[in-house]
């Protein structure tokens, strides 16, 4: 990933619609609507959990050209799930591409499924790599998760130039995730044209 990439915790948010998907556009729909726009999503854990097969099929049809998923992992992966992460991971290829852990647990692998992890606590970390932001730390594989993005647009600069300021020498970009709950999808697509009036 060579740019800063928005995107944000799912694609399948009923309260869109007319905002952001048209409203007569079928569900089926909505990731390929969503992947026109944007180039990266973290899947909630609940739903990435309840992929079968086809549906793996239909998401990869619906993407085309470069595309990120990253998987959300809410505290511990117990076997069970790690093992249906695998067959998701397996499955996608090189379109799976992180695995991101909320915990604030003070020791969590650095590889799931063989997958980069990056760590989302309020007082832990892993690695090198850090951001801090809203009292959250992003760890690990570089990663950012914004929980609550302003609604200043004067603001939202400032967030972008600091997540791209503590990447690493030789990483040119990395995903900038911006929690969908409450969301106005307005908010996100200013947040993606200010990324690039920035040059990122």
């Amino acid at each position: 990933m060579d740019n800063l990439q928005v995107g944000t915790l799912g694609w399948n948010h009923a309260n869109w619609v007319g905002g952001f998907y048209p409203d007569d556009m079928p569900e089926d729909w909505w990731l390929d609507y969503y992947a026109n726009l944007y180039r990266v999503v973290l899947v909630p854990q609940q739903e990435w959990l309840r992929w079968d097969r086809e549906e793996l099929e239909e998401i990869e049809d619906a993407v085309e050209g470069e595309f990120s998923f990253y998987f959300q992992i809410v505290g511990s992966i117990d076997n069970e799930s790690e093992r249906k992460l695998s067959v998701i991971v397996d499955e996608l290829a090189e379109l799976a591409v992180g695995a991101v852990v909320f915990a604030d647990a003070s020791h969590i692998d650095h590889t799931i499924c063989g997958l980069p992890v990056t760590q989302i606590s309020k007082s832990e970390s892993i690695g090198e790599w850090q951001w801090q932001t809203e009292g959250i730390i992003c760890s690990g594989n570089p990663f950012g998760w914004i929980n609550d993005l302003t609604t200043d647009p004067k603001q939202q600069p400032d967030v972008v130039r600091s997540f791209m300021q503590s990447l690493p020498n030789g990483v040119m970009g990395a995903p900038l995730i911006v929690n969908s709950q409450n969301l106005n999808i307005q908010q996100l697509q200013n947040l993606k044209t200010v990324a690039e009036l920035l040059g990122y």
